[in-house]
C-alpha cells in the first residue's frame, strides 16, 4: 500500500499483499497405514466389563485393524498418525442380531437344516447405507417361513474382505410361529425320471399347529441323532444331524408367549445352549425365560418408518408394547429391530427401548456388547479392548440421543464411512466447502444479541450461516456437535471498530478509491492469533486518511481465501479532522460530501431514464434512437470577485520548477465554476467549489484514474490576488493567482453522448474515487470521523444534519459535551484506547459515560495483531465501572449496528454469518478463557 509520489500529474501505484496463510488439513487425510492410528476423543465408551463405561478423554491406540490400547493418560506412539476429535464420542460398532438383510430361503422342506444364509449373501454389495446408522456387524437369517429354516451365519458389512466372515455355521434357526404352519406338500421325484418307477403321493408335512411344531420338531431331532434313513432322509436330514452333533445354538425365532415356553422348554429337555429371538407380546413366557437364563434377542415392536397396523375389533389380536421388554432387564438380553424394518433403524429401536424402564447402560450394551455374546464373535466385536477388531464409531453426541448421528466408522480399523463426504455429495455434489458441514454448539449460556440470551440451548450452523437457536435445533444428519456444557458462555464473534490488521507496519494514507479488500488473502500466523482470542472480525482502516477520505473494509480475520474473509469491501469512508481547525472540518466534509452528492444525482438521473425506457419498451413504444447530445453554454456579465480570467503559478513541493495555466471563474452567489487551461493539457479542466468572500474551496476534475481530485484552498488577500494551496494524495503545491481580466466569461459548449443507438440512456462515467460517498449518501455505510474536541464534533453534527448520513466518530475524546444530540441522532462513538483519562484533574471514564447515556459505543485495537487483546482492554473498562452486559454489545452487535453490518455479523440471530466465540465463563470474568472460535462454521485450529 505504499505509494510513489506524483510530479506533474498525480497518480498512485497499488501494490497487491499476497497473504500467506495455513490450511489444516483433516487428521483423516494424513499419510501412514490408514488401519494403523491413534484416536483422541472427547469421549470413550468401550461397553467392555474390564474398562470404565466412560473414558474422558479417550485414547485408542490401533495397529493393523487391532486394538492395542484403550483408556487415557498414555504417551502416543511417534509412529503413529493421532486423528483429534475433541467434541466426538467413541463407541464400539453395533451388532444387529435379528434384521432381514438376506430375506427368506426358498425351498419347500419343513425341515431345511442344510440351507446356509451366507450362501444368500452378497459380500460385494454397498452396505454403507446400513453402516451409515453404525451397524458394523449382522446375524444373517436363513428365514422366517419354515420350521427349520437353516443354518444363520454373522458378518460385517465392510472392512477388509477377507475378514468380513466371523461365522459362517452360527446357529441352527427354528421358528415357532404361524408362518412356519402349512409348509407345501412334500413331493418326490426320480431321477433321472424312469417309465418303471412309479412317482409316490405327495406327503404332507407338519407342523400344521402350534401343538405340532413342537413335535415335528422332536421327531426330526429323534431321526437325525439315530441316523434312521429311508424315505424321508434327505440332506437336511444330514446337516441336521451335523449342527446338532456340533452343538451349534439353537436359535428359536418366536411370536407369542406360547411359542417361547414351548422354545424354553425344548432347550431344557434336551440341556442345548440356544437363544430366542422374540418379536410380539411374549411377556407371559418372562419368568420361564429370566428363571432358565436363555438369551433374548428382543425385537422392539414399534414402526419407526411407518404408521403401525389397525387392531380393530379383533378380540384374538395382541397389541406389541415397548414396555414388555422391561420384563427381561434382569437377563442377558439383545435389542432388534421390528422384524421387516432395516437393520439401519437398531440404534433407534435402543432407544426406543428406554421407555420399557430400562437404563442407558443396559440399552446400549444390547446392541454392542451382548449381542455379540449371544452370537458367539464377542472375541472379535462388540467391545473396544485390546485384541479385539477396531470396528468403532464416531458418534457427534449421546449415543441414544434421538439428535445424535454417526459421522465416521471404521471396521477393522479400516475407515468405511465418512459423513462429510456423505454430506457433499447429498447436499452439495461436491466436497464440503468451508463451513458447509453442518455445527451445533450446545452450552449453558448463549448470548443471542444484547436483548436475548437463553440458557441451556444450542446453536446449529449450516453453511456458514445461523440456521437456528433455542432450547432444542434441529439435528441435520452427519453434524457435528460441540457440547461446550454447563458453565460455557457463548458470544458472537467480537468486532474490533478500528484496527490494522494485515498492514504490515504500513502508515501511508491510502487514496480514496483504493479498497484494503484487496490487500486480503490467506489468513496468516497474525490473523489466527487475532482469531483465537475471540476477534473474528476487524474494520481494516488505515493509519492515516486521505485528505478526501479513506475506505475501511470489513474483514474476518480467518478464512482460506479472500471470499471467506472479506464480508464488506467499502464498509465506511475515514476522515481524519484531528489536526483540522475546527471552523475548516465542515467545510472540508462539506466539499466531498457535495462532490459525493452530485455523482450520486448524475447515477439517481441514469436510473430514472432507464426505468422510464424500460417502461417504454415493455409496453411497446416507439422510442427515440437518434443518439442524444448534452449541450452547456454559459456566460455570466456581472462582475464580483472572483468572476473573470486569472493566471496562475503553482509551485513547490514535488515540481521541479514553476508552471503557469490560465483559470476561468464564474461567482453564482457563493458557488464558483470554471476552467482550468494548462498549456500542456489537451482540453480545459472543469473547476467547481465555493467562495464565502474570502476563502475559495474548490476541486480540479481532472481525470486521475479515480483517486479522486486535487483540491484548491485559496484566500483572497487582496483585490484580483489569490493565494493558497493546490493538495492531491497527501501532496502540496503552492499556488498564486492573479486576475487579469474582470469581464464576464464564456465556456466552451460541452457535448456529451446520453442515449445509446437503441434509445437507451448510458450509463455516467464511473469515478472509483467517489463511488464510496455515494454508498455513504444512500445510506448504505458511514463517513468515520476521527475528531478529538468538542468544537471538532459540532462540526460534523452540522454535517449529518446536512446531509442526513450514518455518522461514526473515532476517538472523540470531547464527545461528553454532545452526549444529547449524538443519543438523539443516533451516533456512534468509537471510544479510545485509554479506558480511564483525567479531563480537569478528574478522572473520566469515556465508555461508561456514554454508554449509560444511551450513547452507542465500540472498542477499537488501533493496532495489527495487537487485537488479541481487545477482550482484555473490555475487562478493564467493566472492572472500571462499564457494565459487563454494555461491553459486550460495544464488542459485537454495538460495533455491527454502527457500520450497518448486522445483518451479517455482531448477533446470532438466524441467517447471519456462523461466527462465535466459546468462553469457559463470561467472557468479562477475569478467570474466563476462550475455549474455542468458529468463524463461518468452522473452527479456529
Amino acid at each position: 500500500m505504499r505509494m510513489r509520489r506524483p510530479c506533474r500529474i498525480p497518480a498512485v501505484l497499488i501494490a497487491a499483499v499476497v497473504g500467506l496463510g495455513l490450511f489444516y488439513a483433516l487428521p483423516i487425510a494424513q499419510a501412514g497405514d490408514e488401519r494403523s492410528f491413534v484416536i483422541r476423543a472427547g469421549r470413550v465408551m468401550p461397553v467392555s466389563p474390564e474398562l470404565p463405561w466412560v473414558i474422558e478423554p479417550g485414547v485408542i491406540i490401533v495397529r493393523d485393524g487391532r486394538i492395542e490400547f484403550v483408556g487415557t493418560g498414555v504417551e502416543l506412539p511417534p509412529d503413529l498418525r493421532v486423528i483429534d476429535l475433541p467434541d466426538a464420542t467413541i463407541v464400539p460398532g453395533f451388532v444387529s442380531a435379528a434384521n432381514d438383510l438376506v430375506g427368506d430361503r426358498g425351498g419347500d422342506e419343513s425341515i431345511g437344516a442344510g440351507y446356509r444364509a451366507i450362501d444368500w449373501y452378497d459380500e460385494y454389495a454397498d452396505h454403507r447405507a446400513t453402516i451409515s446408522f453404525g451397524v458394523t456387524t449382522v446375524h444373517l437369517s436363513p428365514g422366517r417361513d419354515r420350521l427349520v429354516s437353516g443354518q444363520g451365519a454373522v458378518v460385517k458389512l465392510g472392512g477388509p474382505r477377507i475378514e468380513r466372515l466371523l461365522n459362517g455355521r452360527a446357529d441352527l434357526t427354528v421358528n415357532f410361529s404361524e408362518r412356519a404352519y402349512d409348509p407345501p406338500n412334500d413331493m418326490t421325484f426320480q431321477t433321472p425320471a424312469s417309465s418303471d418307477v412309479a412317482i409316490p403321493p405327495s406327503v404332507r408335512q407338519r407342523p400344521a399347529s402350534r401343538l405340532g411344531q413342537l413335535l415335528a420338531l422332536d421327531e426330526a431331532i429323534t431321526a437325525a441323532i439315530t441316523g434312521v434313513r429311508g424315505r424321508f432322509f434327505t440332506m437336511h436330514t444330514g446337516a441336521l444331524a451335523k449342527a446338532w452333533q456340533a452343538e451349534r445354538p439353537l436359535r428359536f425365532q418366536v411370536d407369542r408367549g406360547a411359542d417361547a415356553t414351548a422354545a424354553v422348554w425344548f432347550l431344557h429337555k434336551y440341556d442345548r445352549s440356544g437363544y430366542l429371538v422374540a418379536g410380539g407380546a411374549i411377556g407371559e413366557a418372562a419368568g420361564a425365560i429370566v428363571a432358565q437364563g436363555i438369551p433374548v434377542v428382543l425385537r422392539v415392536p414399534v414402526p419407526l418408518r411407518t404408521i403401525g397396523d389397525d387392531i380393530g375389533y379383533d378380540l384374538d389380536a395382541m397389541d406389541e408394547v415397548v414396555e414388555g421388554i422391561g420384563a427381561f432387564r434382569d437377563t442377558r438380553f439383545a435389542i432388534a429391530g421390528p422384524s421387516g424394518a432395516p437393520a439401519a433403524d437398531l440404534r433407534l429401536s435402543a432407544a426406543t427401548a428406554l421407555r420399557a424402564g430400562i437404563d442407558e447402560r443396559q440399552a446400549l450394551e444390547a446392541i454392542t456388547r451382548v449381542p455379540a455374546e449371544i452370537l458367539g464373535v464377542a472375541d472379535r466385536v462388540g467391545s473396544l479392548a485390546p485384541g479385539l477388531d477396531a470396528d468403532l464409531l464416531v458418534l457427534s453426541g449421546d449415543p441414544l440421543a434421538t439428535t445424535t448421528h454417526v459421522l465416521r466408522a471404521y471396521i477393522g480399523g479400516e475407515p468405511v464411512w465418512d459423513g462429510r463426504d456423505s454430506f457433499s455429495r447429498e447436499a452439495r455434489g461436491t466436497r464440503p466447502d468451508a463451513g458447509s458441514i453442518p455445527l451445533i454448539v450446545k452450552a449453558g449460556t448463549i448470548w443471542i444479541d444484547d436483548v436475548e440470551v437463553i440458557t441451556d440451548g444450542a446453536v446449529l450452523i449450516e453453511h456458514g450461516k445461523i440456521a437456528a437457536y433455542g432450547k432444542r435445533v434441529p439435528h441435520p444428519p452427519f453434524a457435528r456437535v460441540i457440547d461446550a456444557g454447563p458453565d460455557a458462555f457463548v458470544t458472537p464473534g467480537f468486532i474490533d471498530a478500528h484496527g490494522h490488521l494485515g498492514l504490515d507496519g504500513d502508515k501511508s494514507g491510502p487514496s480514496p478509491q483504493l479498497s484494503l479488500a484487496r490487500l486480503v488473502g490467506v489468513a496468516g500466523p497474525p490473523e489466527a492469533r487475532v482469531a483465537r482470542a475471540g476477534v473474528t472480525t476487524v474494520m481494516l482502516s488505515p493509519y492515516a486518511a486521505s485528505s478526501e477520505g479513506s475506505q475501511v473494509a470489513a474483514v474476518k480475520t480467518a478464512g482460506s481465501a479472500r471470499a471467506d474473509r472479506v464480508v464488506r469491501g467499502t464498509a465506511g469512508v475515514l476522515f481524519d479532522m484531528r489536526s483540522t481547525d475546527p471552523m475548516a472540518v465542515e467545510s472540508k466534509l462539506r466539499t466531498r460530501l457535495e462532490a459525493g452528492k452530485e455523482y450520486l444525482e448524475k447515477w439517481q438521473k441514469y436510473e430514472k431514464e432507464l426505468a422510464e425506457w424500460k417502461e417504454k419498451i415493455a409496453r411497446g413504444e416507439t422510442v427515440d434512437t437518434k443518439p442524444a447530445r448534452e449541450e452547456v453554454s454559459e456566460a455570466e456579465e456581472e462582475v464580483d470577485p472572483i468572476t473573470g480570467t486569472w493566471t496562475v503559478t503553482a509551485s513547490g513541493g514535488p515540481m521541479p520548477e514553476p508552471m503557469s495555466a490560465k483559470m476561468l471563474l464564474r461567482l453564482d452567489g457563493s458557488d464558483v465554476e470554471g476552467r482550468m487551461i494548462i498549456p500542456e493539457a489537451p482540453e480545459e479542466v472543469k473547476i467547481v467549489g465555493t467562495f464565502d468572500g474570502k476563502h475559495l474551496s474548490a476541486r480540479i476534475e481532472i481525470d486521475t484514474g479515480g483517486m479522486g481530485y486535487p483540491q484548491i484552498e485559496a484566500d483572497l488577500v487582496e483585490e484580483d490576488h489569490l493565494v493558497g494551496k493546490v493538495s492531491f494524495q497527501g501532496l502540496e503545491i503552492d499556488l498564486d493567482a492573479v486576475r487579469i481580466d474582470k469581464g464576464s466569461v464564456e465556456f466552451k459548449v460541452v457535448r456529451r453522448r446520453t442515449r445509446g443507438k437503441d434509445g437507451r440512456p448510458l450509463p455516467p462515467k464511473v469515478e472509483e474515487g467517489l463511488e464510496p460517498l455515494r454508498s455513504v449518501l444512500e445510506g448504505n455505510i458511514p463517513i468515520v470521523v476521527r475528531v478529538q474536541t468538542p468544537a471538532q464534533i459540532a462540526s460534523v453534527l452540522e454535517i449529518q444534519k446536512a446531509f442526513d448520513v450514518f455518522v461514526v466518530l473515532l476517538d472523540a475524546e470531547g464527545a461528553r459535551a454532545h452526549v444529547a444530540d449524538l443519543a438523539a441522532l443516533e451516533i456512534g462513538v468509537i471510544v479510545p484506547r485509554r479506558v480511564i483519562r483525567s479531563v480537569n484533574n478528574t478522572r473520566y471514564h469515556q465508555s461508561d459515560d456514554l454508554a449509560r447515556r444511551d450513547v452507542a459505543i465500540a472498542f477499537q485495537s488501533s493496532a495489527e495483531d495487537g487485537a488479541r487483546t481487545l477482550r482484555q482492554w473490555g475487562l478493564y473498562a467493566v472492572e472500571r465501572g462499564l457494565s459487563a452486559d454494555a461491553a459486550l454489545s460495544a464488542l459485537t452487535v454495538g460495533a455491527a449496528r454502527m457500520f450497518n453490518l448486522d445483518d451479517r455479523i455482531g448477533s446470532l440471530n438466524v441467517g447471519l454469518d456462523g461466527d462465535l466465540v466459546i468462553f469457559d465463563g463470561h467472557p468479562f470474568e477475569a478467570g474466563s478463557r476462550v475455549r474455542r472460535v468458529i468463524v463461518g462454521g468452522e473452527e479456529v485450529r
